[in-house]
């Protein structure tokens, strides 16, 4: 079961390349990803909402992630909610790349 989450995955690849127009790729700023110090915000990574054609790849993916989070022995997504969502994260919006984050409040998940 782990090879079809890593499957899934791995066709993550298909909307890393950039798009023809990066900005399309990138709706509203939400922030700096832990801004603990203010002198090292241009170190740390940002985060952008994902639109466009990235976005609508990712609900290919989306569907397959979490058709695997449910055929797991012992897990179930109706059990313990699980957020899978994607981002475009980087220094900056020339070296951001999608990333999806799967959340949830279950660590054993």
């Amino acid at each position: 079961m782990t090879e079809q989450l890593l499957e899934a995955l791995v066709n993550l690849s298909e909307i890393r390349p950039r798009p023809p127009h990066p900005i399309s790729s990138f709706g509203c700023y939400i922030g700096p990803l832990n801004p603990s110090d203010p002198r090292l915000f241009h170190l740390i990574d940002h985060c952008w909402q994902a639109t466009g054609t990235i976005r609508e790849r990712f609900q290919v993916i989306r569907r397959k992630i979490s058709d695997h989070l449910q055929s797991c022995p012992g897990t179930s997504t109706q059990d313990c909610r699980v957020i899978i969502s994607l981002y475009m994260i980087g220094r900056t919006p020339q070296t951001a790349a999608p990333t999806v984050l799967l959340i949830s409040k279950d660590a054993d998940y």
